[in-house]
């Protein structure tokens, strides 16, 4: 294969306006269909281990992605990233809205509700 006959394709294609680019849909799609092969992170884990989706507003807490953090830090010592965290929370269909603390700026926190005890109680007490 000649290289220069593909480098002229791809010139010209771009300068034809071709999209090079994958839109949202085939984003999704391609996502759905590597889904099976994802490894699943510390953080999903964690996340579905110890938190649960609010059923009403009032039975929910709303924390910020460190905060799960932190709160599921003094369980492990695994290292958890907020990157990871907040695809994780994303993927798990936990809602993000932006909530005001004591009159302060306003922060994106998520709407989650903690499991009580935390489920990981009993795997740290077993492991000590």
């Amino acid at each position: 294969v000649s290289m220069d006959a593909v480098y002229a394709e791809a010139k010209s294609l771009l300068q034809s306006g071709f999209r090079y680019w994958f839109n949202d849909t085939e984003i999704a799609e391609l996502y759905r269909e590597s889904e099976a092969f994802q490894v699943q992170t510390a953080e999903m884990e964690l996340l579905l281990r110890c938190f649960e989706l609010p059923i009403t507003d009032s039975d929910c807490s709303y924390l910020t992605t460190t905060e799960i953090l932190t709160y599921l830090g003094a369980y492990t010592r695994q290292p958890l990233t907020a990157k990871r965290m907040g695809e994780a929370l994303k993927k798990a269909g936990y809602i993000k809205v932006s909530r005001r603390r004591n009159g302060g700026s306003p922060l994106y926190v998520y709407k989650v509700r903690k499991i009580l005890p935390c489920p990981l109680l009993q795997i740290c007490s077993s492991d000590m």
